[in-house]
Order: C-alpha cells, then structure tokens, then sequence
C-alpha cells in the first residue's frame, strides 16, 4: 500500500473522533477502502480515544473481516463501557 494511502488512513481514523457529517463521510470512506483498511482498524481498536474505538468497532463489525474477530472479542473486556457497547 503506498505511504499516500497510509496517511490518508491515519487521518480518516482520527476523523472518527468527529461529529455528525464529517464522522460519517470517514466512516463511508474507510469502509469504500474495505480490505485494506481492516489491519489498520484492527490497531486503532486500542486507540484511548474513546470515540474513535467505538467507531472502529463498529466499522469492524460492518466489513465483517474474520482477521478482526480477536480484536473484537478483546473489546468486550474493556473497561471503556462506550466501547464494549458497539460489540
């Protein structure tokens, strides 16, 4: 995946942290990515930021990517309440 991509990623991942228009067109982008996107989903589960780990959740439950499955199961033991939430 070229640089360009990855840096466009980071910044649709932190993009989730915002409200209403702006939050959803990241989601649909990141979800338009669909594959490619899914490792970098999976790392930014653990973000502390407590809305951008609900978003990935459920972004993850949408692409419906068995890579993202332990990841996943992991959340239901936070102790973020938002997040294990969205599972």
């Amino acid at each position: 995946m070229p640089t360009q991509d990855l840096v466009d990623i980071s910044i649709l991942i932190s993009q989730l942290d915002s409200s209403g228009e702006n939050r959803e067109k990241a989601k649909q982008r990141i979800l338009a990515l669909a594959v490619d996107v899914v490792p970098h989903l999976i790392k930014a589960i653990a973000s502390d930021n407590a809305r951008i780990a609900y978003a990935v959740v459920e972004l993850l439950g949408q692409l419906s990517d068995d890579r993202s499955i332990p990841s996943l199961i992991n959340t239901l033991t936070t102790n973020n309440p938002l997040v294990g939430s969205a599972t």
